[in-house]
């Protein structure tokens, strides 16, 4: 039971015996001023108080608020303090007047407990108890259930408890008939009146409990500053994104002409328009205001009484966010309060300026405005206390509400001048800010320069008053920029925690030393030899945070950070207890979005940035620690399912998720420990929860979260363990579904998440590589990532590479290899069922990784009813055939060509039997010339006969199955003849001597390239093309040739790159590489660069060659001989360079060869290839890796661990690369390896006798069979295997 005193009157305490006590300068005091009808000044004098007026109160002060008719103080001992209207005696239940002077509380409930802040609405007060344990509230009126408690009536409400589920409180605002309430969790809850929809609910009906806002942005989202007018609501995030819901009258929410005509919006909306990172917000009665970075003030609402800030004739009513610019550039805006009608603004120097109404002494300018004519131009209001006037007053505190203002200020030795000043004030302009000078005369220039002079040497003395007015205090932690601290349960008031959720102007440039803030204040520069000024420099400075009313100081957001979890790591390892406390901590971040959103970042920065690395360490080290992990492994996974239940359940919760603090944890929770086998079950299903939430998001959220892994995550060995652990889920989803021979929505969703994880590692290696060709250095700036910085580098790297050297190119950090799918490899999807998938859902085209971020989901009817799902064009593996093994890749390609051979040959069964009038049932007897494309060639005029038989052969025959015959040889092709009819045929064709490609290219770049200067006819160039396409379509592993990649990808159609010109001319291509990156020593103008660079390099738009022993010349473009080459238009002219190089100098030979290969490949799933992919299938591997070979060999006859077998391939193995070419020759029919390797290849090794016998091995190349003896020791064995190879040419029957 609470015991009641009587409530104690300050108000007979005298400036006189305040002096009597001598008051040191960081002494603090309290000043009013305004509307005063109710005592809500905490004066007796009158209605109206004009200026501002001293309040005796001789206790340490610890908060303060205003309300709409009064006014709260906190002590140091957290007693509360207040005076003003006593409606339902929710001030004393001792008086009964109907105002109360300034006294301590007296209502039974709050006696002896101590509070830490509060705040005050029309008809009810909240508080928070110290430590933020929890919100008591009460009030003359429960109307609309503003208080959280209680029935809705018209009738006083005691003091109570709001529930909100234990949770640690950091701030609450009261509007004027409605509350919302910030956890440590960065959660927002709300209650009453949402007539105007400022609960954020969605829906208009009042709540009479604590609801958590959840609608729209607002989910998931950490939130660290709340603020509330009387029908609107305002919250900013932990990254500086602000959300605005509730009345939207005159565009007070600033959410742009979009919602200019929506009277309310119920649901919290981001506001578009803010050109940087906010840091404080404030609403007032009909406008709002944003605070951002380096103190910018931004305004939008009414402005019919000037409040805005500017001229009424001007803006009447603004729905934007807009600028107060200053012409004083140095004022910087530290904290702004609204009220009604009217703006206070605190700067960094502490002087207070005010705007507006000023109809009851709102803006403490002495007067009020007796014909009601509000000011428009911020006007600084003058501070005094009574008996100080040798010292100034620097505000550190400021509330006002309604009409009235509560501040609280420090003294300080006066050593400005009033008159110093321009006219009292700071003039505004639209065109100044961020340190541009006023463009006037120098004369001019003076008073801006003795306005700076005045307000540094003030700043100074504030500062080192500033650093002392709080070591009276009980202790609280200072402010930090980063939400990266953790919070431990049951925090005492002597804990030191982080003020990184209080939505006043606490600087998040970083942490300094003393728990003081860091902030750049202007100072003059030092008078140059000449006289003249030199400008404005910035200091760096140390300030103590403002006093915020509503907030908690003591109370910091409950994330966990890196360093944190690694100290609790440490200490589980070494009792029970720490155990209990590592379970609670872990369990708490991964079941609250919002907490895990704000957790793990980066320590003091004011963009929040995931510490991936750290974090990957430190998860590293508790896996490694096994007995550790699975005391909390559960813990996690339960609340990891908790917490993705809270983020998203269906595709409609999903759609709001699209800012970075909303999905900064998916991240986390990717290289969380839990996730690491997705053999489990549990983890697998987190992941398939993950995955399914990613593709429920919108386009605007997966491009959101692919920026957060590029700069969050872009070192190595994090984005491969991101890559490692989706792929593995990927690839068990596909085991599972071959277990259960059925295809579930789960391996589409995860092959979406790896399609993003794949742009991301795109988007890494092309920033890093963009960064070598940047103009100019960044500034620098530790908000920004990695990424971010290095994006921005300049002149000096791209002048160093040009003198010096060429930069290297940039690959991304995981290898594509990475991210193919190992279950495709082995087969787990048979290839005839994904040609089916393919033909069904993807002939379309491949799906682009930029592609799939913008897929939308639609509801389709699934086994568990109606669902969202991806559209078909997801569907299937080879529509991600960057995910796809080429080796698999290659199965569906040949399935693909199966089909349409045996497609073509029932066409040609159907139309014998229609010529024979054949009844069905009966057989009938079919030439195979007409089933097959049988090639007869003599070994010694392979390439006379093939030209001749190719020339006579129709489409339609190409494209039959080819079968070859070698005339005068036994032999059946059934794949092996027509192995070595290539290897053969590609040695006369694809070669230098044949005069179809360039000796000077095959010399210099080791790779055949077509000759600009053949005279050999067109038709031997399509015949080259046909028999690289009858290669691809008959599936055989590969051919002998060294084409560049740009064959392939000219073949293909894609687009060619000044990269392309490095693989067939690499001594040209250093030549425009040296061009590109050739920069001026010095700065120069664009008139005076271009001079330079075209007497140095002498260059116009002209190409010269030798064309059969005559020098040939050719423009680049109309007119090219008289236009000269400059800095300017450099790239153009290496850009029309290489596409002469590449394209147009060979075009006479190239098309014929391009349409020979399309003559035999046109289909749906060669068309699908990326030019990557059809130079493996066509090229084949190029390591020999006789280890796989052996890893996959069968045998009869003999034991695999034999030592014969072993002593076999150890003779393998020893054998040089041409030897190893033979045997593949000998026992294949070719020398290269298929596409994927050795391992592909099923090598059966079968015993054809032992001694004493002088048997060569034997080979079926059609059926990868070695025949081969036992011969009695290991050199009989080399000698014997070395022979059959060399004498291997040639087929028997087989």
């Amino acid at each position: 039971m609470f015991s009641s005193t009587a409530p104690l009157n300050l108000a007979a305490s005298t400036a006189e015996d305040r002096r009597g006590q001598g008051p040191g300068p960081e002494e603090r005091y309290i000043l009013t001023w305004g509307a005063n009808a109710n005592r809500q000044c905490l004066s007796d004098e009158a209605r109206v108080i004009p200026s501002p007026k001293h309040v005796p109160f001789l206790r340490p002060l610890r908060s303060f608020c205003a309300g709409w008719d009064g006014s709260l103080l906190l002590d140091s001992e957290g007693a509360l303090w207040g005076g003003g209207s006593n409606r339902g005696q929710c001030l004393s239940e001792e008086l009964s007047d109907e105002h109360v002077p300034l006294s301590r509380l007296d209502v039974a409930e709050l006696d002896a407990v101590p509070f830490e802040a509060a705040d005050m609405g029309r008809d009810h007060i909240m508080a928070i108890l110290e430590g933020g344990r929890a919100v008591i509230s009460w009030g003359p009126s429960n109307e609309f259930g503003q208080i959280g408690h209680g029935l809705p009536y018209r009738s006083r409400v005691r003091p109570g408890v709001v529930h909100l589920g234990g949770v640690l409180v950091k701030q609450v605002a009261c509007g004027e008939h409605h509350s919302l309430v910030l956890t440590a969790h960065g959660e927002v809850y709300s209650f009453g009146c949402n007539l105007h929809g400022a609960l954020g609910s969605g829906r208009c009906g009042s709540q009479e409990q604590a609801e958590r806002v959840l609608g729209n942005h607002l989910r998931s989202m950490p939130v660290r500053g709340i603020a509330a007018g009387p029908q609107s609501s305002m919250a900013l995030s932990i990254g500086g994104h602000v959300f605005c819901w509730g009345c939207n009258s005159r565009g007070r929410l600033g959410l742009g002409p979009a919602y200019d005509q929506e009277p309310t919006v119920l649901a919290p909306v981001s506001v578009p328009t803010l050109p940087g990172v906010a840091r404080a917000i404030a609403a007032g009665g009909q406008h709002s205001a944003v605070i951002l970075r380096r103190g910018r003030l931004f305004l939008a609402g009414d402005n019919r009484s000037g409040q805005l800030g500017q001229s009424r004739k001007d803006v009447d009513w603004t729905s934007t966010f807009f600028e107060l610019p200053f012409q004083d550039y140095m004022l910087r805006v530290r904290t702004v309060a609204l009220g009604k009608k009217h703006t206070l603004i605190l700067s960094y120097d502490g002087e207070l300026y005010a705007c507006g109404c000023n109809a009851e002494g709102q803006l403490g300018s002495r007067a009020s405005s007796s014909d009601g004519t509000p000011v428009d131009v911020p006007t600084r209001v003058k501070l005094e206390v009574e008996g100080t006037s040798d010292k100034d007053c620097m505000v550190v505190g400021l509330s006002s509400c309604h009409d009235h203002t509560v501040a609280m200020v420090i003294s300080m030795p006066k050593i400005i001048e009033e008159t110093k000043m321009i006219q009292g004030r700071p003039q505004t302009s639209a065109s100044t800010r961020d340190g541009r000078r006023w463009n006037g005369d120098a004369a001019a220039h003076q008073p801006l320069d003795a306005a700076a002079a005045a307000r540094a040497n003030r700043a100074a003395m504030f500062i080192k008053t500033m650093n002392t007015i709080h070591e009276e205090l009980p202790p609280a932690q200072p402010p930090d920029a980063s939400p990266d601290l953790s919070m431990p349960p049951r925090p005492s008031t002597g804990q030191r925690h982080s003020e990184v959720l209080t939505s006043g102007c606490t600087s998040r440039v970083g942490r300094s030393p003393r728990g003081r803030i860091s902030v750049a204040l202007p100072r003059l520069r030092r008078t140059g030899a000449s006289g003249g000024d030199e400008g404005l420099l910035e200091e760096v400075v140390l300030l103590q945070p403002v006093v915020q009313p509503g907030v908690a100081a003591s109370v910091g957001f409950a994330s966990l950070s890196v360093a944190k979890l690694l100290d609790l790591i440490q200490a589980a390892q070494g009792g029970p207890g720490a155990m209990e406390d590592l379970r609670s901590s872990l369990s708490a971040a991964f079941s609250s979005p919002s907490l895990l959103n704000a957790s793990f970042c980066f320590p003091g920065l004011y963009k929040p940035r995931l510490d991936a690395g750290g974090l990957l360490k430190v998860f590293k080290g508790l896996i490694g620690s096994e007995e550790l992990f699975a005391q909390v492994e559960m813990h996690m996974v339960n609340a990891a399912f908790e917490g993705l239940s809270l983020w998203a359940n269906d595709h409609d919760e999903a759609a709001s998720l699209i800012h970075r603090d909303q999905l900064r944890g998916l991240a986390a929770l990717l290289l969380s420990p839990v996730l690491v086998d997705p053999g489990k079950p549990q983890p697998y299903e987190v992941m398939c929860r993950i995955m399914r939430l990613v593709a429920w998001m919108p386009a605007e959220g997966r491009r959101e979260l692919q920026e957060l892994l590029i700069d969050d995550c872009s070192e190595e060995e994090v984005l491969r363990s991101l890559v490692s652990r989706v792929r593995l889920h990927c690839d068990e989803t596909v085991l599972r579904a071959h277990q259960m021979q059925r295809l579930s929505p789960e391996i589409w969703e995860g092959l979406m998440l790896l399609q993003l994880l794949w742009g991301t590692n795109e988007a890494i290696a092309q920033r890093l590589a963009k960064s070598l060709r940047s103009s100019e250095w960044p500034e620098a700036d530790f908000g920004q990532s990695l990424a971010q910085t290095l994006s921005q580098l300049g002149k000096p790297a791209a002048s160093v590479l040009g003198r010096f050297t060429l930069a290297p190119q940039v690959r991304p950090p995981v290898p594509s290899s990475e991210f193919h799918l190992q279950s495709l490899a082995e087969e787990k999807v048979p290839p005839e069922l994904e040609f089916r998938l393919f033909v069904e859902n993807a002939c379309a085209g491949p799906i682009t990784p930029s592609e799939v971020l913008e897929l939308p989901l639609y509801a389709a009817r699934t086994d568990y009813g109606f669902e969202y799902v991806l559209p078909s064009k997801m569907r299937s593996f080879m529509a991600n055939r960057n995910l796809v093994p080429v080796s698999y890749t290659r199965k569906v390609l040949q399935v693909e060509n199966h089909h349409a051979q045996v497609y073509l040959q029932h066409q040609v069964a159907r139309r014998v039997a229609a010529d024979l009038e054949v009844l069905p049932g009966h057989e009938i007897h079919i030439d195979p010339a007409l089933l097959f494309f049988i090639l007869k060639v003599h070994r010694d005029r392979i390439l006379e006969d093939t030209t001749a038989a190719l020339q006579k052969a129709t489409p339609e025959d190409l494209r039959r199955q080819l079968k070859v015959v070698f005339e005068g040889e036994q032999g059946v092709d059934e794949g092996g003849l027509a192995r070595e009819f290539f290897r053969l045929l590609s040695a006369h064709v694809f070669t230098v001597e044949g005069g179809l490609f360039d000796p000077l290219v095959a010399q210099n770049a080791r790779v055949l390239w077509f000759n600009s200067a053949s005279v050999r006819e067109s038709t031997e160039f399509w015949l080259a093309g046909v028999i690289l396409g009858l290669v691809v379509y008959n599936n055989m592993p590969g051919l002998d040739v060294r084409f560049p990649p740009v064959v392939f990808k000219k073949i293909k159609n894609e687009p060619l790159v000044l990269e392309d010109l490095r693989q067939v001319h690499p001594d040209t291509y250093l030549s425009l590489r040296s061009l590109l990156s050739w920069e001026p020593e010095e700065e120069l103008d664009e008139e005076e660069r271009n001079a330079i660079f075209e007497n140095t390099f002498c260059l116009d738009f002209v190409v010269t060659y030798e064309m059969n022993g005559a020098t040939e010349t050719r423009e680049l473009c109309e007119g090219g001989k008289d236009r000269v080459v400059s800095y300017k238009n450099r790239e153009e002219f290496v850009r029309l360079y290489c596409e002469w190089l590449l394209t147009q100098s060979v075009e006479r030979q190239f098309e014929p060869f391009r349409k020979g290969v399309r003559r035999v490949c046109d289909s749906p799933l060669f068309n699908a290839l990326h030019s990557a992919e059809l130079e493996l299938i066509v090229c084949g591997e190029q390591a020999l890796d006789f280890a796989q070979l052996r890893k996959n060999a069968h045998y009869d006859g003999y034991q695999e661990d034999s030592s014969y077998i072993d002593s076999f391939w150890k003779l393998l193995m020893n054998f040089d690369l041409v030897q190893k070419k033979r045997f593949l020759s000998f026992v294949t029919g070719s020398d290269l390896a298929p596409v994927g390797g050795l391992q592909e290849l099923q090598l059966v090794i079968q015993r054809n006798g032992d001694e004493p016998t002088e048997r060569l091995p034997t080979a079926h190349t059609c059926f990868n069979l070695l025949l081969l003896p036992e011969y009695g020791d290991s050199s009989k064995l080399e000698r014997m295997i070395v022979t059959a190879m060399h004498n291997a040419e040639g087929f028997g029957l087989e």
